[in-house]
């Protein structure tokens, strides 16, 4: 039976909600706080996600979901395959949560026959999103932290989204490569700071100059610090040239995948990153970060966490556009004493905290 567009669930309702969300890391992350609500709200609900296979890792084993629905990308970038819709279809949702927003994923929520699409309005969505979804949450005209925004949606539902905590799956054998690279590389003692230096190739304007990151592992490796240097595919040279730069004063960590890459985050001190999907990703494990912003609006990609520092070599208001084409010379002027003074003042204050709150935490 079609559920009016005003349907509400009780908590206790066995509800089939999908999430769209396929990709890509950070967006990802930044909806984890939304899922998080979602499960407190309805733990009866049979929660799905709808996600591109390159990023799978991040998702499967998930203790707040039940199912992954995988897309496979073909070579023209398109997420359709043989029977996706059918499988959509098969599921019978009976909500889906459109935090993706674009003409794909609109049309895919129509496709699977759920009568309770709930999504963006027109001002908040792209592409005609609109047009496909049934039940549309307006958003404040003010700039909105992206997490908030995801909290909105979710909200149409009547869901607390007060103390949402994000959730990460782990993996032992994840988990062990990480202590084996820490014993090998780390000096006894010494704490991790992990720089990323790397963004994706379509937002390489992200990047913080790599002489500035060689010249902040000098400078961490006099205050007694580790430096290591995390990368991902197409990153490598990237990394290599930090590390000669620094004379390697920074290490370079192993190539890695996702799960890896979180596990050295969780055992690091700080980490030290642009605007990048890692970022986020130390974020929703609420490890400590020190954010450098030149290329894009920090009120809505800032970190999603307790401790962190957040430096933006972009003046303020700037425009999309301004910030896009003068990214590398915002992102210059943020130097490396800087940025190795925020590390050292986070690591105090984090140092602090943890001898006040009783947990230690």
């Amino acid at each position: 039976m079609e559920k009016s567009e005003t349907w509400i669930p009780k908590a206790a309702d066995p509800i089939r909600i999908l999430i769209q969300r396929p990709g890509a890391l950070g967006d990802i992350c930044r909806t984890l706080p939304a899922l998080n609500c979602l499960r407190r709200q309805f733990p009866a609900a049979r929660l799905t996600w709808l996600v591109y296979d390159s990023w799978q890792e991040i998702l499967d084993g998930h203790p707040e979901l039940d199912d992954l629905i995988v897309a496979r990308r073909t070579g023209g970038g398109s997420p359709w395959e043989t029977g996706l819709i059918r499988e959509l279809r098969n599921q019978r949702f009976e909500i889906t949560l459109d935090f993706q927003g674009t003409f794909r994923s609109g049309l895919l929520a129509l496709l699977s026959g759920c009568s309770n699409r709930i999504g963006f309005s027109r001002s908040f969505c792209r592409e005609g999103n609109h047009l496909f979804n049934n039940r549309h949450v307006e958003l404040p005209r003010q700039p909105l932290h992206r997490v908030e925004k995801n909290l909105a949606l979710v909200r149409a539902l009547e869901v607390d989204t007060r103390d949402a905590r994000p959730e990460l799956p782990d993996s032992r054998e994840a988990e062990k490569s990480a202590e084996e690279w820490l014993r090998q590389l780390v000096p006894a003692g010494a704490s991790v700071i992990l720089m990323i230096p790397g963004a994706s190739r379509r937002q390489s304007y992200k990047r913080w100059p790599p002489s500035h990151f060689s010249r902040l592992a000098i400078l961490l490796r006099e205050a007694g610090h580790c430096p290591l240097i995390a990368w991902g595919p197409g990153e490598e040279r990237l990394a290599i040239q930090v590390e000669k730069g620094s004379g390697q004063a920074a290490r370079m960590l192993p190539p890695s995948g996702i799960r890896q890459l979180a596990a050295v985050i969780r055992r690091s001190a700080c980490i030290v990153t642009g605007d990048s999907g890692p970022m986020h990703l130390a974020s929703a494990l609420d490890v400590p970060l020190v954010a450098l912003f030149g290329g894009t609006d920090s009120r809505l990609n800032a970190p999603w966490s307790r401790h962190y520092r957040l430096l933006d070599g972009s003046p303020h208001p700037a425009s999309r556009a301004s910030r896009k084409r003068d990214a590398s010379r915002f992102l210059a002027s943020i130097l490396p004493e800087t940025v190795a003074y925020e590390v050292q003042g986070l690591l105090a204050e984090v140092s602090a905290n943890a001898k006040t709150t009783p947990d230690g935490g």
